[in-house]
């Protein structure tokens, strides 16, 4: 009977090491152009409950490209655009075509979770028209993955990336038309009374800015309530990807898996409606572009907490594979580091800065854009953002010449560029006109 109780406490043992040894999986969801700085996190209540009650939130998460492709390119590579060379959404300086003629399908991310001994799992709901069916279509795949994933030996590394709240596009005439995203009819009285925070940046008196930006007239009241309107309608949107996320959680845990998988909530770059006097699109270097959600849960990670940690795009790739237990070496090529996702996870440096970038185009969006002629813009910058214990800066140099540089300290919604000769001018009379 004794020799029969070591025994058994020998094989507990060593299951619980098992356990302790196993390698985590990864899901990893990605939203499609989400803000932080219009309260949509604060609008999705199961994201509420099942990730940032019981997981951490990073206030100080970057992308260093506001526009999609580019800011994808770098979380699969771990490496700024100006170094994937993939600078736009479409040919010839984005999409599909320009990933394959840099290598990008051949040495990513998912590459190195293969050859790490994972198993990989991509889902996206591409196309405009897919976003309608994100109930009926995205979640059984989702999880018809997991229960995949599940019945393998190996671990997995999942992603899950709704197109939501993306605008919709539509190219049934000669100039494609860029409206608010589709939602499901059930969330159509929600948010009835939202409106757009009036921070200082709303439509502000005076205009800072650079380049086109500062030559922006002030927003009517006509324009301003079809913004508060255009950002219901993706609030609506993000309630289908709130009910995906409760739908993953559960399904984790009735599988006995959650408590061994990092989840991972972000998005590809943020947006804006109104403030700095813009019609709603993103790829600016203002923190309501910049600045995006990042939420992550899983084992050792501190629950209902908030991290202001610096971190960006660039660092996903690092951290992906630091939880995978691979070693980061040279052939990588990062631009980012591991992310201090709980204590003691990275001995890397502390981060103070982030590299921003744009090129090319601006598209702005919304029906007003085409009616004032000002549909796309020439959006080429380099920027950094800077913060310490003491400091908060950011400074931009763009295309033209021009410079913007903000004490975030004393102006955290960057309306006084201290680089502008406008920077004291009164606000221009100008005004959009009415339709």
């Amino acid at each position: 009977m004794a020799a029969f109780a070591s025994v058994l406490l020998c094989l507990t043992m060593f299951a619980c090491r098992l356990a302790v040894t196993k390698r985590p999986n990864i899901l990893f969801i990605l939203t499609d152009d989400q803000d932080v700085h219009m309260q949509s996190l604060e609008n999705m209540p199961l994201v509420q409950q099942y990730l940032v009650s019981e997981g951490t939130t990073f206030s100080r998460h970057y992308c260093s490209v506001a526009l999609c492709c580019p800011a994808r390119a770098t979380i699969w590579t771990g490496r700024a655009s100006h170094n994937t060379n993939v600078t736009n959404v479409i040919p010839p300086y984005g999409g599909c075509p320009k990933d394959v003629s840099q290598g990008i399908n051949d040495w990513y991310l998912p590459i190195w979770m293969q050859n790490s001994g994972y198993n990989t799992y991509y889902l996206e709901s591409c196309g405009m028209r897919c976003r309608q069916l994100i109930t009926t279509l995205l979640w059984p795949m989702a999880y018809g993955f997991l229960e995949e994933a599940a019945s393998q030996t190996q671990p997995f590394f999942l992603v899950a990336a709704p197109i939501t709240p993306h605008a919709e596009v539509l190219h049934n005439t000669t100039i494609p038309t860029i409206i608010p995203p589709k939602y499901v009819e059930r969330y159509s009285s929600l948010f009835l009374n939202y409106t757009i925070p009036r921070d200082p940046s709303f439509n502000p008196a005076q205009q800072g800015g650079a380049d086109w930006i500062a030559e922006l007239p002030l927003l009517n009241d006509t324009v301003i309530a079809y913004g508060d309107q255009y950002q219901r309608a993706r609030l609506r949107a993000l309630q289908s990807v709130d009910k995906m996320v409760e739908g993953l959680v559960t399904h984790l845990e009735s599988m006995g898996l959650l408590d061994n998988t990092y989840i991972f909530y972000t998005t590809d770059n943020g947006y804006h409606i109104g403030q700095h006097r813009l019609l709603p699109g993103k790829a600016c270097g203002y923190e309501t572009d910049i600045n995006i959600p990042l939420i992550v849960r899983g084992p050792h990670v501190a629950k209902n907490a908030t991290k202001v940690a610096i971190s960006s795009h660039a660092d996903f790739a690092p951290t992906i594979m630091s939880l995978a237990g691979q070693q980061l070496d040279d052939k990588y090529e990062f631009d980012g580091v591991p992310i201090p996702i709980y204590e003691g996870f990275t001995d890397s440096p502390k981060q103070e800065n982030v590299d921003v970038e744009t090129w090319g185009q601006l598209d702005i969006e919304g029906q007003y854009s085409y009616s004032y002629g000002i549909a796309s813009s020439i959006g080429t910058y380099k920027s950094v953002r800077v913060i310490g214990e003491s400091y908060s800066l950011y400074y931009s140099v763009w295309w033209s010449n021009e410079k913007e540089y903000y004490n975030m300290e004393a102006d955290p919604r960057q309306v006084t560029n201290l680089l502008s000769s406008n920077a004291t001018a009164t606000a221009k009379s100008k005004r959009w006109p009415r339709r």
